[in-house]
């Protein structure tokens, strides 16, 4: 495993900061354990810590295609990657154009109903805490 140098984030509290040449708006973190983490930063124009906002709360809707890819995936006995999810749909001929489904993966992921931890891991129903 690789490690990096550690990245100031004092250098990010001023307006118009950059992180590698780009402006500072969302930061991906990789975690040890390989976890990601996404945290959005906003540039200030004063010496002060960088406020990190929560993304608004999102309101999913459920439509035909939604319902699909989760009985899919309900039926599924591990992660699906997005050409598995389609051939399987197509199997059952219940035809969705790949961006549809791209798109109701993403809400589905955002709203909290799925897991995708990264490239290639696949998409799973989010699993609601144990309670020990």
């Amino acid at each position: 495993m690789t490690t990096s140098a550690p990245v100031d984030l004092a250098a990010l509290w001023h307006a118009g900061a950059t992180l590698g040449g780009l402006p500072v708006a969302s930061v991906r973190v990789t975690l040890a354990n390989g976890a990601v983490v996404r945290v959005r930063l906003a540039a200030a124009d004063s010496a002060c810590p960088v406020p990190v906002a929560a993304p608004p709360p999102t309101t999913f809707r459920p439509n035909p295609c939604s319902r699909d890819v989760l009985a899919i995936l309900e039926a599924a006995e591990g992660p699906l990657v997005l050409p598995d999810i389609r051939q399987r749909l197509e199997n059952r001929e219940q035809l969705h154009g790949e961006s549809t489904v791209r798109k109701v993966l993403a809400a589905m992921v955002r709203a909290g109903i799925l897991t995708n931890p990264g490239h290639r891991a696949g998409y799973s129903l989010a699993r609601p805490p144990s309670a020990t």
